[in-house]
């Protein structure tokens, strides 16, 4: 969005979202903390806080390529994993303490084979998930969760008591509640907040402390409501994209007279549309709501048609007008999950369009020349 009013938490964020190690991050070593480089969304964040680290969501921002990365990865590799890999390979990521990598898909395991080639490899633990979730599966989940407390109590001379995961998912469930806040901005005729900004909010929520998010988030909120703001979309977009929502293809997509107004962030509504149960076991709440409430994402087999109905809903809920499916080259998941997708928008007469993207792009010209034709050619049908 063309903006007139300044939003010093934007800023904050955009200016996250553009780097790795960021002010918050020095701040919160230099008062003796630990920060922990993993990746969401079936690595519960809630595990590191309650230990007092901070977890931080890894990624591949800064890169240019993947020479680097190509030393020790096929060119069959997803981009994404490659992408991050440079910026590890190139100490990047020297700041972290630790780091945990876990089965998202055969891809990303490779980042955990191959780390511990360089010099002061970070990796300390692998999380193994189910390939398969249902009742058969979720035993083995609570395990695998167990095992990395314990890893993590092992490594950092810490204990994670039920009090203190109890309050992690506390504050947790206050993240959920204001990214439900934010994204209800998007809801409306007149929106405050664009997605190429949203994304970037979640992305700085993934390199900061919590309670400091959260308060970003709060100020963030009352500022755009304050200011009063609001630009309305001539078409609405639903964006579907695992890890190719960089902002480069947010931007590109954004610059052609349409605006994404609902999109499937792992760290956005699929993670936050619901809070996690505070009565029980925390543990066992905390396993539950990872494995049973939040979208699962398309590496969950079985999962499909629960996450196809959270699309559909969502789709409706904010008005779109046409979704824009986009995976990351290489991505085998994403390519099972588009194809899915086609059928399944296709009879419900949903306009769709499907990309496939380098995560470091470089040709936005053919994006947006294959967005403009379909904003141009898209039906406007809000039912919000």
């Amino acid at each position: 969005m063309n903006r007139t009013k300044p939003v010093a938490a934007l800023e904050k964020a955009q200016a996250y979202a553009a780097t790795l190690d960021n002010p918050s991050v020095q701040a919160f070593k230099a008062k003796g903390g630990k920060v922990i480089g993993t990746f969401d969304p079936e690595v519960p964040f809630e595990l590191f806080e309650a230990a007092g680290l901070m977890p931080f969501d890894m990624r591949g921002t800064g890169a240019t390529g993947t020479e680097y990365a190509d030393k020790y990865f096929k060119q069959v590799t997803c981009d994404f994993v490659r992408s991050t890999f440079d910026q590890i390979a190139q100490g990047k990521f020297d700041f972290l303490d630790g780091a945990v990598v876990y089965n998202c898909c055969d891809h990303m395991r490779r980042i955990d084979d191959n780390w511990p080639l360089l010099a002061g490899a970070k990796n300390f633990h692998f999380l193994y998930t189910p390939k398969r979730w249902d009742d058969s599966t979720y035993p083995r989940y609570l395990e695998e969760l167990k095992k990395l407390i314990g890893a993590i109590e092992e490594r950092y001379g810490v204990k994670i008591t039920p009090e203190s995961l109890k309050a992690a998912i506390a504050e947790s469930n206050k993240t959920h509640a204001l990214v439900r806040e934010l994204y209800a901005l998007r809801k409306g005729e007149e929106i405050y907040i664009d997605g190429t900004e949203v994304m970037d909010v979640l992305t700085a929520g993934g390199s900061m402390p919590r309670a400091e998010y959260n308060a970003l988030l709060r100020e963030l909120i009352d500022t755009l409501k304050a200011n009063g703001e609001t630009v309305k979309p001539r078409r609405r977009l639903m964006l579907l994209s695992g890890h190719a929502n960089m902002p480069e293809l947010l931007k590109a997509l954004e610059s052609q007279g349409a605006l994404i107004v609902i999109d499937d962030a792992s760290n956005g509504l699929r993670m936050c549309a619901h809070d996690i149960e505070e009565t029980s076991d925390p543990l066992e709440a905390l396993a539950k709501f990872y494995f049973y409430t939040k979208t699962p994402m398309p590496r969950a087999f079985g999962t499909q048609d629960r996450r196809l109905e959270d699309y559909l809903k969502l789709f409706n809920e904010y008005g779109a007008d046409g979704v824009v499916s986009a995976r990351v080259t290489m991505c085998d998941l994403w390519a099972f999950e588009q194809y899915m997708l086609a059928n399944f928008l296709r009879d419900n007469d949903i306009p769709s369009l499907e990309l496939e993207v380098n995560y470091v792009m470089d040709g936005v010209g053919q994006v947006k020349t294959r967005v403009q034709a379909f904003v141009e050619n898209l039906p406007q049908r809000r039912t919000a």
